[in-house]
């Protein structure tokens, strides 16, 4: 944009753009340190799409079937996701949802309970044993109106109908954001220690950097695995290496050489 016209400046140690659902954690959790939260939504606080989940949240509390845990709940991730996912956030998602739907319970949301007064759980698609928590077809609803005021009440600051249109970088790190206000069409400049973007779904890493190289390195592995060239960890899939390398290469910088057995 044009640096001549005028626009306001905001510093915070932490942006997140983005008020879904995990975006309102992600603040309550950097307020829980003191730092200084804004959060950026392109809509009004309370209107983002976590509000259409109506099924419930799946955790492995086991009320409804104690056989159920966090093994099984993880292998049903993996299975559903034709074991493409990223197995190491399955695991931690199987692993922690049991304690994060008792969290938001100790922050207000009102789930439907058993006749024991239990968090009740019922069935859905994908999973073995009744694993859903909700609160009737509204759960979506509920949970972001508990997130949105237990952020709220920790602090942190809304810019709503806001639409973020660059990220700035400061050798290579993203260090700020430039957005607009929808309701005057006012500029806004924000300068910050730590950008969380959840509209690109990874910190400061562009779907497109991602894409490309899950792309060439994919092909890099079939080529070499067609010239029966081993490479390391061949007994695990093309999408493993991948994922690893891109992982690997994209938060740590770190370099992959391949060697020919």
């Amino acid at each position: 944009f044009d640096m001549n016209e005028e626009y306001i400046t905001h510093e915070y140690d932490v942006v997140i753009i983005g008020a879904g659902g995990a975006g309102l954690r992600a603040a309550i959790e950097a307020s829980k340190t003191g730092v200084s939260v804004a959060m950026i939504c392109k809509s009004m606080l309370g209107k983002a799409h976590t509000v259409m989940a109506e099924g419930g949240a799946a955790a492995a509390l086991g009320n409804k079937d104690p056989r159920d845990n966090w093994q099984t709940h993880f292998r049903d991730t993996m299975k559903g996701g034709k074991y493409l996912n990223d197995w190491r956030m399955a695991r931690i998602h199987a692993q922690q949802a049991p304690d994060r739907i008792r969290e938001l319970e100790t922050w207000g949301a009102i789930f439907d309970r058993t006749s024991k007064g239990l968090t009740n759980q019922r069935n859905f698609g994908g999973h073995t044993y009744p694993r859903l928590a909700h609160i009737g077809d509204a759960t979506g609803l509920e949970l972001i109106r508990t997130l949105q005021e237990k952020g709220v009440h920790m602090g942190m600051d809304v810019f709503m109908e806001f639409t973020v249109r660059k990220l700035f970088t400061t050798n290579g790190i993203i260090s700020g954001c430039f957005a607009y206000d929808r309701n005057d069409g006012t500029l806004h400049v924000f300068k910050s220690k730590t950008i969380v973007d959840l509209d690109l779904r990874a910190s400061g890493i562009k779907k497109g950097k991602r894409s490309f190289l899950r792309c060439e390195i994919t092909l890099f592995l079939k080529e070499l695995k067609h010239k029966d060239i081993k490479v390391p960890c061949i007994s695990e899939s093309v999408t493993d290496i991948t994922n690893e390398i891109i992982n690997k290469t994209l938060l740590t910088s770190q370099t992959f050489k391949f060697h020919k057995s």
